[in-house]
């Protein structure tokens, strides 16, 4: 009896010992699934105060300066294979350190994302900064990353603290608040990150009814005029957003960073990512619609980030020119073209109602005419999903 007890003891020893172990950099990673990775973190004094008063639970000055912290990482299908290319890495964090991948991980297969789940990032608890630095420091080592194209994503009190992150490192074009605001502090919500990284666009899905449905309005006073941003409202309460609302958030995320952003700059490794991606989707089109967005898609691509200089992109691009002529000829693309002209007006209106009530009613409606118009077309489905977010939206 004596031996199974201290045979006990020993093993939950060492199983306490491993726990604390940071894991090896040789570390194999397997792909389509979950790593467990423990590494080590440091946070500086003026990293510990940048954000303003805290509150006492979730001081990061409260933590030790330095210790280990436990993270999980997620290896798209491929990468062993293809050992060259590089990936765009997700940070995600949520309120009870627990990040879900459900919502994402179809996205991170099909186009290539590394996820990062903090674990060690807790509401109430002062780890979460440097959960935070220390995977971000150590992922960037350990895995083939790109530098330039890192987004930020979290949920509730999750989804405050993946704010913050652009203003710690660099490389972040993008944050997705899911039933989240902006860190705050006593003075109100801090958008240092905004300011500190003027390339970092915000996508947020706000659900309802919900605490930080209310600081919708805050957020759209507070943000840097030239910060890129736009809002969601669900009837979600404060669950993460469906995979439906994350895949609307990264495409607008994508076309925002890569086409819309006029002074964003991008590696050559981060363009061939994201033109692979696309080329992809256009051999796989299920419409011909979809096949003709695609193709203007990378031919405005190509040549704002100058592909055209590498022959086969240039004449791959070339080669749109005259199919997408005859696809336009194609009465089922006409009347999406017809749609998709509808859609850019009224959003154009949309973009200017700002907090007029009134105002965004008629957008709403003029969202909801479109919808019935032409219910079966793609731009007639993105207004009938506007017409709700602003419907919930000024409900609120």
């Amino acid at each position: 009896m004596r031996l199974t007890l201290l045979a006990c003891l020993c093993f939950l020893f060492c199983e306490a010992v491993s726990a604390g172990a940071v894991t090896p950099m040789d570390a194999e990673l397997l792909e389509g699934r979950l790593n467990d990775i423990r590494c080590e973190y440091s946070v500086t004094r003026p990293e510990a105060a940048l954000m303003g008063s805290y509150d006492r639970f979730e001081d990061p000055a409260a933590a030790p300066p330095k210790g280990t912290c436990f993270y999980q990482l997620y290896i798209p299908p491929g990468y062993n294979r293809n050992a060259e290319w590089k990936y765009p890495v997700m940070f995600i964090a949520s309120a009870k350190g627990a990040p879900i991948t459900d919502n994402v991980e179809a996205r991170a297969r099909r186009d290539g994302w590394i996820l990062v789940l903090l674990m060690d990032s807790v509401e109430g608890d002062p780890l979460w900064l440097a959960n935070f630095l220390g995977a971000h420091d150590d992922v960037v080592k350990r895995v083939r990353a790109l530098p330039d194209f890192k987004v930020a994503t979290g949920s509730k009190a999750g989804g405050d603290f993946a704010s913050t992150y652009a203003a710690y490192r660099s490389g972040f074009k993008g944050y997705i608040g899911q039933s989240s605001c902006f860190w705050s502090d006593r003075q109100g919500h801090r958008y240092d990150a905004a300011r500190m990284n003027k390339e970092l666009a915000v996508y947020q899905v706000l659900g309802t009814p919900h605490p930080s449905f209310r600081c919708r309005a805050a957020i759209k006073s507070g943000l840097p005029k030239d910060t890129f941003h736009a809002v969601e409202c669900v009837d979600i309460g404060d669950a993460w957003a469906r995979s439906d609302a994350m895949e609307r958030a990264l495409d607008w995320l994508e076309k925002t960073v890569f086409l819309d952003a006029r002074l964003i700059k991008f590696s050559q490794d981060t363009l061939s990512w994201h033109y692979r991606n696309k080329l992809i989707a256009l051999e796989k089109a299920q419409s011909p619609f979809e096949k003709y967005e695609l193709m203007e898609y990378l031919a405005a691509f190509a040549k704002k980030h100058n592909l055209v200089s590498r022959k086969e992109i240039r004449e791959t691009t070339q080669g749109f020119e005259k199919e997408l002529q005859t696809l336009a000829r194609d009465d089922p693309v006409k009347k999406e073209l017809a749609a998709r002209m509808q859609f850019l007006v009224i959003s154009q209106m949309d973009n200017r109602y700002l907090a007029n009530d009134a105002k965004a009613h008629q957008v709403a409606s003029a969202h909801e005419a479109l919808a019935k118009q032409y219910e079966d077309t793609v731009y007639g489905k993105k207004a009938a999903v506007r017409a709700a977010s602003l419907r919930i939206e000024f409900r609120f």
